[in-house]
């Protein structure tokens, strides 16, 4: 569902706001064993149940509101401020653009698994989802948790049973954490830290002659270089250090880069237009 508020050009100005509600459920991405950046090969945790991988698609976002504004800044000769400029200081501070582009997004799906298939035998390469028993979002989100793990447990069992330093130990668990099923945990159950990004754009064309005519701009990707957090470790069997081995599930160990949220980038250009 999308809506959408349009204002068209006038008085130098174009405006454009967009919120878009999005909800994308597919039973073919489960856990990605791919190391090519953006590919899901969607591994079965049960072959012979499929719908048990049914659930939201990790790179949909649910909300994301993107603005976009083109503004003729009103100042210079006709306009608001300096309306009576003329010669030189006009063609200093009148003619300028501003464009901006705002983006607030909620974050990705994830899911959460454990090393650990339903034979107990990790070894063999399978890979199992724990059981849930909780709302694992509703948290106070940080760098170091981001979401909560007392509401997971290795399958068949209560809620935190097994968990330890934030991981998970089935095999500690009586049969070896044996129980014959798979966890319950749905796929894309886990929502991950959100985006806010602005980016701004500033430009101006000096006529030269007729024909000829020098544009000068600016443009910053991230302007206030808000810190957008990246997707969170997902493995609750996963643990760092030797002594205590401390889990890492729901730990952000790095800042979004690039197109996706990263830190501030700024660029100028000289162009001759003709």
């Amino acid at each position: 569902m999308q809506t959408e508020l349009i204002h068209k050009y006038s008085n130098g100005l174009t405006f454009q706001s967009t919120w878009t509600w999005a909800k994308n459920l597919t039973d073919v991405e489960s856990w990605p064993r791919s190391s090519f950046s953006g590919e899901i090969t969607g591994d079965k945790m049960d072959l012979y149940h499929m719908h048990a991988d049914y659930g939201n698609t990790g790179g949909t976002r649910k909300h994301r509101w993107i603005t976009t504004v083109v503004d003729e800044l009103p100042i210079g000769k006709g306009r608001r401020f300096l309306g009576n400029a003329n010669g030189v200081l006009n063609g200093i501070v009148g003619g300028w653009q501003l464009s901006t582009i705002l983006l607030v997004q909620s974050g990705p799906y994830d899911t959460p698994f454990i090393d650990f298939d339903s034979s107990g035998n990790a070894a063999l390469g399978g890979f199992n989802r724990p059981d849930l028993a909780g709302n694992p979002n509703d948290f106070h989100h940080t760098r170091t948790q981001f979401w909560n793990p007392n509401v997971f447990a290795c399958p068949g069992f209560p809620a935190g049973t097994g968990l330890s330093d934030n991981t998970l130990n089935c095999s500690s668990l009586p049969n070896g954490g044996v129980v014959g099923r798979f966890g319950n945990a749905a796929v894309g159950s886990l929502v991950g830290p959100g985006t806010f990004n602005l980016s701004l754009g500033l430009a101006k064309s000096f006529q030269l002659t007729e024909r000829v005519k020098l544009k000068v701009e600016s443009s910053f990707t991230n302007l206030p270089n808000h810190i957008n957090l990246d997707d969170p470790r997902n493995n609750l069997t996963e643990c760092s250090g030797d002594s205590p081995c401390l889990g890492t599930f729901g730990r952000v160990e790095q800042a979004r880069t690039g197109d996706a949220g990263g830190n501030r980038v700024g660029q100028f250009a000289l162009r001759v237009e003709f």
